[in-house]
């Protein structure tokens, strides 16, 4: 196995481990947004206004998140020049092993 072979899997290991950040947000969403539905009924009050804002702001952050964890993912899926540099890849010279064993 060679170097950049160790890179590919070491980031396709890294992008697993942010679709699992992505389905563990994408699981608490549906909360938030129920929490959201059930705060606008109390918008006619005046202090009903700090409420909705941070509803907003909770639904806001994790879809947000969701599309930043699934971007970084991608990222990493794709193993490119930056990520090879990123886990310290020269991506100019390929380091393999001989094929006599020694």
């Amino acid at each position: 196995m060679t170097y950049n072979d160790g890179v590919k899997i070491a980031s396709r290991v890294a992008a697993l481990y942010l679709i699992f950040w992505v389905i563990s947000d994408a699981i608490d969403l549906p909360q938030e947004v129920m929490s959201l539905r059930h705060t606008l009924p109390d918008s006619i009050y005046p202090q009903g206004g700090y409420f909705i804002r941070q509803a907003l702001m909770l639904v806001a952050r994790t879809v947000l998140k969701i599309a930043l964890w699934l971007m970084a993912a991608i990222w990493f899926y794709k193993c490119g020049p930056g990520i090879q540099k990123f886990f310290g890849c020269d991506v100019q010279e390929e380091i393999t092993q001989p094929e006599n064993g020694q």
